[in-house]
């Protein structure tokens, strides 16, 4: 399976086995132009209106924290820690009645997990979205205070269940 980059290039993946289509997968058009992304704005056609505004290269992660080995990543280094693979992402939300099958590209978060070494002390895994402007013409509305940040507990990312918690890159 193959899906665009922001640059529009293909982003090559192997289809991991246990994460795989048994429902019909949700059109592409239908995935990228009804969303959720506030950081573009509240309503569900602005993502895919906006999304042209965000730059994902030079695009860096810090990996910091109660790890032994703090890191910094950008994408193209993110992109090689791992062979992509393809699973299938089921979203659905009751209150809105949406429902879609969604192949993701990405890699295993646990690789980076693995790789950052947690200590004994870590409970958690904390992701923290950029906050930029001049890229995500969302943040201009107080809808959430930014920037918006989500957490796991320390594991989740390592439970092949947890499809969901385990793609990082796509």
């Amino acid at each position: 399976m193959t899906s665009p980059d922001a640059k529009g290039q293909k982003l090559a993946a192997t289809t991991n086995t246990k994460f795989v289509a048994l429902d019909k997968v949700t059109p592409f058009k239908d995935i990228t132009s009804y969303n959720n992304f506030y950081e573009f704005g509240t309503d569900k056609a602005d993502p895919a209106q906006n999304v042209h505004t965000l730059w994902p290269r030079p695009w860096k992660i810090s990996v910091e924290g109660e790890i032994k080995n703090a890191k910094v990543y950008d994408i193209d280094k993110i992109l090689k820690l791992a062979p992509l693979e393809e699973c299938i992402y089921r979203l659905r939300r009751c209150v809105e009645g949406l429902s879609m099958v969604i192949p993701w590209i990405g890699i295993p978060l646990s690789e980076i997990i693995k790789r950052a070494q947690p200590t004994g002390n870590a409970k958690y895994v904390q992701f923290i979205t950029l906050v930029d402007p001049s890229q995500m013409p969302g943040l201009s509305d107080p809808i959430l205070d930014w920037p918006y940040s989500e957490g796991l507990r320390h594991g989740r990312g390592d439970e092949p269940a947890r499809a969901a918690d385990r793609w990082f890159v796509r």
